[in-house]
């Protein structure tokens, strides 16, 4: 977990293991609307003198070919209870030196700040910062509100 103050808002970042350099995270947090409160999926273009982000996503949504079975395992990832489908370190679709994008998603909640008569500065709770399309939760994640979607998104798309 990192936190990081900007322009006097707070940003705790949960999930900080997807080869983003703290410089780069510090800029992202510094770009997210802070319009109101609430949950928040945000897309970040970076910008061109932070460079760019690994991109752990193959399939269509980035411009690839669908990745089938005989391309992946499946591999729990942290504490989840699921599987996910991990590209395997062999296969031909994987890109040699990995692929980098200029873009991310973040995922997290906007909340005023608890502190008294501070309300013009927000505490955000950032859950993750990933480069690359926003994709889908896992269908067997708990929380996935389109179990058909997410499906149908996962079984052409796997996770480097």
């Amino acid at each position: 977990m990192i936190t990081i103050t900007s322009e006097g808002h707070t940003f705790i970042v949960h999930h900080t293991d997807h080869g983003i350099t703290p410089h780069q995270l510090s800029c992202i947090c510094g770009m997210i609307p802070l319009k109101g409160a609430g949950f928040f999926i945000e897309q970040v273009n970076l910008c061109p003198e932070d460079g760019t982000v690994p991109c752990g996503l193959y399939g269509p949504a980035m411009d690839g070919v669908p990745v089938g079975d005989d391309d992946v395992i499946f591999e729990k990832r942290g504490d989840r209870d699921w599987t996910d489908r991990i590209l395997k370190a062999d296969s031909t679709l994987r890109f040699k030196d990995g692929r980098y994008v200029d873009y991310v998603q973040v995922i997290g909640v906007i909340e005023d700040d608890p502190r008294p008569h501070d309300y013009s500065h927000k505490l955000v709770t950032v859950y993750t910062v990933y480069g690359g399309p926003l994709a889908p939760q896992n269908p067997k994640d708990p929380s996935c509100s389109d179990v058909e979607a997410s499906t149908k998104f996962w079984s052409e798309h796997a996770l480097a």
